[in-house]
């Protein structure tokens, strides 16, 4: 089994309190969102979701939810290990603050 990067990129948050698709998957693995928060500050807040699909055919249900709140002592921030056979799907929403903030991300896969 090896670990590599199934998505990453930068989300730019162009509009406060707006969901942000980072990532859907649709290859069997065991997957954990890595997400730098070095930029959120004082009043904002950063929410993280990870959607999945339990069965071919079944709507997307939450496998995991946080969010965290102005400046981070430890700014990376991971998920929970999420096992897939049909769908990962990573969303991020920012809310507070004047204006958005962009967020690095890797999406990484043990397959």
């Amino acid at each position: 089994m090896a670990i590599s990067s199934a998505d990453e990129g930068d989300q730019a948050i162009a509009a406060l309190d707006t969901e942000y698709t980072l990532a859907t998957e649709t290859t069997a693995g065991v997957y954990q969102l890595a997400i730098d928060l070095a930029e959120l500050g004082l009043g904002e807040t950063l929410y993280v979701d990870i959607k999945v699909v339990v069965r071919s055919g079944d709507s997307e249900q939450y496998a995991f939810k946080a969010s965290y709140s102005h400046e981070q002592s430890e700014p990376i921030k991971f998920s929970i290990p999420v096992t897939i056979l049909h769908q990962i799907k990573c969303i991020i929403k920012q809310s507070g603050g004047s204006t958005g903030n962009t967020f690095p991300w890797n999406l990484m896969v043990l397959s």
